[in-house]
């Protein structure tokens, strides 16, 4: 009502559960859009590994390869397809590109604030309402890997008190592109090893 009825049609539809503010769907399809195409040229200019390694936490970027960088793109896509369908991530991968994404998507809202296409009061309530993206995930565990100081604290984290308590995922490299209970392991997603 605020816009007087000139609202995205593609906004009202993308994670109406899940996310209230409209700016702030509007700038994560956007920003979905621009992180996707940016990811695709890093691949086709063969700077894919240093572009995987800049969305990764800290930690783990010295051991991205070519493989994990790809691996990435795939869950890149596959999270906006997710997204789009109201579903939320299909593993730790996928959740680790929403943090991303969701970093990209306050750029795109300090844009239109710059632009004058948005208020700044509008831009700092839609980028408060960002986080309740993991609300769709069920957790926020993904945020704690960027506190990470190298890759083997995943694997003590799965064996904390807390972890084990919260059913923290398996944040190893090694298992970030298995399918969570909900997503099947087909495409990109590997299988869970028994």
């Amino acid at each position: 009502m605020d816009c007087g009825g000139a609202v995205d049609d593609q906004a009202l539809d993308f994670l109406p559960l899940v996310i209230d503010n409209l700016h702030a769907r509007r700038a994560l399809l956007e920003a979905g859009g621009v992180v996707t195409d940016l990811f695709r040229q890093a691949i086709l200019t063969g700077c894919a590994v240093e572009w995987a390694q800049d969305v990764v936490p800290p930690a783990f970027a010295p051991a991205i390869g070519e493989r994990e960088a790809l691996d990435l793109y795939a869950a890149t896509v596959a999270l906006m397809a997710r997204l789009s369908a109201g579903r939320p991530a299909g593993c730790v991968g996928e959740e680790i590109v929403a943090v991303d994404l969701t970093a990209w998507a306050e750029v795109v809202l300090d844009s239109w604030v710059h632009l004058g296409e948005l208020e700044r009061d509008d831009a700092i309530e839609a980028t408060h309402e960002l986080q309740t993206l993991f609300e769709l995930f069920q957790d926020d565990d993904v945020l704690r890997m960027f506190e990470m100081e190298e890759p083997s604290d995943a694997a003590v984290a799965l064996h904390t008190e807390a972890g084990c308590q919260l059913g923290v995922a398996d944040q190893r490299l090694e298992a970030w592109f298995r399918p969570f209970g909900w997503a099947a392991p087909t495409g990109y997603l590997q299988p869970v090893e028994n």
